[in-house]
């Protein structure tokens, strides 16, 4: 979300009409996060939603696979904590409400965990998508390409890169050229500086979509060119790869409608903030508002990602029917086994001597081919 604060301060008509007091009471009226606003209030059931289905997931990818899980399975055990994050930094804010200063350090941890968060996101998604294309292109050096201790040492590196791009905030900066940046906390000074963090989602949310576009149209012409994928007989490879590509096309439609809305109001708010300050006095409340739907938007995506990602994997809707099978089976039930045997037990059975099998060789050949079929 925009930093309302910070882009206000950089402009020259805000800094000169406005003081560093008017402008705090401004965006604490303007900014409140409770929940007789329905944007907040959205924002924390999407995050609620998003909390308890990625953390199933991850049950159930416990359940199905144990600790021995697949390189993509571990992307999407990162995927699935870093959406985690981002929930939890929208109970962070919500939680904070007006009673923190948007220049105090708390404030811009906050930011930084949540520009973190969607950063590890963005990364995830294209790894998600650079393993599906060595799946397909590369099947048979697929396992050593993509082996489990690159994937580890990839997933370190995505969460080092991320953490490193969020809380850079905290770099140290000067006091600039804004006189009332003068004689003030680090903290402050940090808001006064013409950087943020969050800029890093505006230039991977283009590069992101440029690689999977790239990635999966690949996927898309080397399954197309397969033999047998728009005539002749459907196999169980053919039918997976055709599942494939609708995942696709889903995984690209749900990156652009979250993404790229959120992204494009906020390059274009806060182009227009710096260019003409003046211009849009009296539309920043407007924009407050429609600022945080459209990140009631890209909330979505953490939504959507355990939907989309997790719960096509065999392991994981093999941990759904076990936790399902666990939840719903009646305890008193004994078990089929045992009934059997007491039956067995308690039966009386006479053998009758001197009977000799059938060996009749086409009764042999019907049972030996019964058998084979079951």
């Amino acid at each position: 979300m925009i930093n309302w604060e910070k882009e206000i301060n950089s402009t020259d008509y805000f800094a000169k009409n406005f003081s560093l007091d008017d402008l705090e009471k401004f965006l604490r009226q303007h900014q409140e996060t409770n929940f007789k606003k329905p944007e907040v209030a959205l924002a924390f059931i999407l995050s609620i939603l998003a909390l308890l289905l990625n953390a199933s997931s991850l049950f159930a990818m416990y359940k199905g696979k144990g600790r021995k899980m697949s390189a993509n399975a571990r992307l999407l055990v990162s995927l699935a904590v870093a959406d985690m994050c981002v929930s939890v930094s929208v109970f962070w804010q919500i939680g904070m409400g007006a009673s923190v200063k948007r220049n105090d350090c708390l404030h811009i941890a906050h930011r930084s965990f949540r520009t973190s968060s969607h950063v590890v996101s963005l990364l995830n998604l294209c790894c998600l998508a650079a393993d599906h294309y060595c799946a397909i292109v590369w099947p048979l050096h697929h396992a050593a390409v993509v082996s489990t201790e690159r994937i580890k040492l990839a997933i370190c590196q995505i969460w080092l890169i991320s953490l490193l791009a969020g809380y850079s905030l905290f770099l140290p900066t000067s006091k600039g050229n804004d006189p009332r940046c003068e004689n003030t906390t680090y903290c402050l000074r940090l808001s006064c500086k013409g950087y943020d963090s969050e800029y890093f989602i505006f230039v991977l949310t283009p590069i992101s979509l440029i690689v999977m576009s790239v990635l999966y149209a690949v996927i898309f012409v080397k399954i197309r060119d397969m033999p047998g994928f728009t005539h002749g007989r459907r196999t169980v490879q053919m039918e997976r790869n055709r599942k494939g590509l609708i995942t696709t096309l889903i995984i690209l439609a749900t990156f652009c409608f979250c993404f790229l809305p959120y992204c494009i109001f906020e390059i274009y708010t806060i182009i227009g903030l710096k260019l003409d300050g003046s211009r849009h006095l009296h539309y920043i409340q407007w924009a407050m508002h429609l600022d945080y739907y459209f990140y009631d938007l890209l909330l979505l995506n953490s939504l959507a990602d355990p939907i989309i990602y997790a719960i096509r994997l065999r392991e994981v809707r093999v941990g759904y029917r076990k936790i399902m099978r666990h939840c719903f089976t009646p305890v008193d039930r004994p078990p089929v086994n045992s009934e059997i045997n007491t039956r067995s037990l308690n039966t009386f059975v006479p053998l009758k001597k001197n009977i000799q099998p059938n060996y009749h060789p086409v009764t042999a050949e019907i049972r030996t081919t019964g058998s084979e079929m079951l």
